[in-house]
């Protein structure tokens, strides 16, 4: 398989009107039913085909759920409307998953969406977080946003322009409940650019480019300054998750939403925007779980290791909002997109 040098910058717009073509149906109130689509985006280039394989559905994976799990199970919501869950993974590599054909790092949950869903290989980002996300947000290339230059450093005074209109705002004009869960990056100098005020009901996570992964802290050998815990639940501070794994704390938090989600009242989007696999501060910018680095015994390189454990953590909460979304009984009607800001 071809690739082509991950620093060609390409715009994902093409995602963004792929989402709004399936969504026109419902956002116009026609009755619409959408089953489990997945678009895994890579940012370099692969063949495009059709994939066929013998591996597990996700129906057969359900099967095997916990009991506590199956207990949660609840009515199909009876909304036309579909949820849409944004599954967005921070700099993970095309060959860093096994759908693609590694053997080195097995990502189960992440080739079950594959393998039940839409694979895009051919759909392309720039190559910066910052210019990403703008353009995931406003369907606009970025330099038609003033947003292609660089990424945004935590005290520089820009952000995404106020007059730009966002996908969270769209929808919840159109009678979604918005949540991001995780990364901003999008800038916060000014209250106005902040997640609550540009459309989603709710945050829960981080405004800068990166924090560590444990006390969730920002920190910039670079410019030789930290800035302090960045964590928040909507506008405040949230400390109260100090010494936790922040891929798993984003999953708990994805899966409260989704369980006390009212879907018979409106219909979710969720954007699961992970922290995983960026390194975090620089300082110890490589950081996971000692049971999940464990796994990779076979991998002698010790940062490569610790990365395939990240991953390895990123796939199992992958799984669980998947999960999740079955035992609400939302799941087969969500559109379910997973892919990276770039590589």
């Amino acid at each position: 398989m071809q690739s082509h040098p991950v620093d060609r910058q390409f715009s994902c717009t093409g995602l963004y009107f792929l989402l709004l073509l399936l969504l026109l149906p419902a956002l116009f109130n026609r009755h619409h039913h959408v089953a489990t689509v997945t678009a895994i985006n890579a940012e370099t280039a692969g063949e495009q085909q059709q994939q066929q394989t013998t591996q597990p559905t996700l129906q057969q994976q359900q099967q095997h759920e916990k009991p506590e799990e199956q207990q949660q199970q609840s009515q199909p919501q009876n909304n036309s409307k579909p949820n849409i869950i944004i599954i967005l993974i921070d700099d993970m590599g095309f060959n860093d998953v096994s759908y693609h054909g590694s053997n080195q790092i097995l990502t189960p949950n992440i080739d079950a969406l594959a393998y039940n869903g839409i694979i895009l290989n051919r759909h392309y980002v720039p190559n910066l977080c910052t210019p990403s996300r703008a353009t995931l947000l406003t369907g606009k290339y970025p330099i038609h946003t003033g947003m292609q230059q660089s990424v945004i450093i935590n005290d520089q005074p820009w952000g995404l322009p106020l007059q730009e209109q966002l996908l969270p705002e769209i929808l919840r004009d159109a009678g979604y409940a918005t949540n991001l869960i995780g990364k901003w990056h999008l800038g916060f100098w000014r209250k106005e650019l902040t997640p609550t005020m540009r459309g989603f009901d709710h945050h829960f996570g981080y405004y800068s480019g990166y924090i560590d992964y444990y006390n969730h802290t920002n920190h910039m050998l670079n410019r030789n300054y930290s800035a302090g815990l960045d964590f928040r639940r909507d506008l405040s501070p949230w400390p109260e998750a100090d010494g936790l794994y922040a891929t798993d704390v984003f999953t708990q938090e994805a899966e409260r939403v989704i369980y006390q989600h009212d879907a018979a009242a409106k219909p979710l989007f969720l954007l699961m925007s992970h922290l995983a696999v960026h390194t975090g501060n620089e300082n110890n910018p490589m950081q996971a779980p000692e049971e999940e680095v464990e796994k990779f015994s076979h991998i002698s390189d010790k940062k490569r290791r610790t990365y395939a454990g990240m991953i390895s953590r990123l796939d199992d909460s992958v799984g669980r909002v998947v999960r999740a979304l079955s035992n609400k009984g939302m799941l087969n009607n969500s559109i379910v997109l997973l892919y990276s800001d770039n590589g």
